[in-house]
């Protein structure tokens, strides 16, 4: 170390952005919103998969038809042991 701070020149430079007009973003070129428009697509594609497989596949399955006080009977009351035949 030499004990020279750098100077105010220096620092600027690095805390200075890119200005928007002479620099693009990567995302903002040609190929950026290609790839976001590809990413978007496969997203919606595959929520429309879920979907399709949901409707298909799970909606159709019959609900029992168990009324709440037999569920709580299920869950509360306690178990009986089971007989052993020796």
């Amino acid at each position: 170390m030499h004990g020279h701070s750098p100077g105010p020149e220096r620092r600027d430079r690095g805390l200075q952005r890119p200005s928007s007009s002479s620099e693009k973003t990567w995302f903002r070129t040609r190929e950026g919103r290609r790839y976001g428009r590809e990413i978007a697509l496969i997203i919606v594609v595959k929520l429309m998969l879920l979907i399709v497989l949901w409707v298909v596949f799970i909606k159709p399955w019959p609900r029992a038809v168990t009324p709440p006080a037999a569920v709580v009977h299920q869950f509360y009351d306690p178990a009986v042991p089971a007989v052993r035949h020796d």
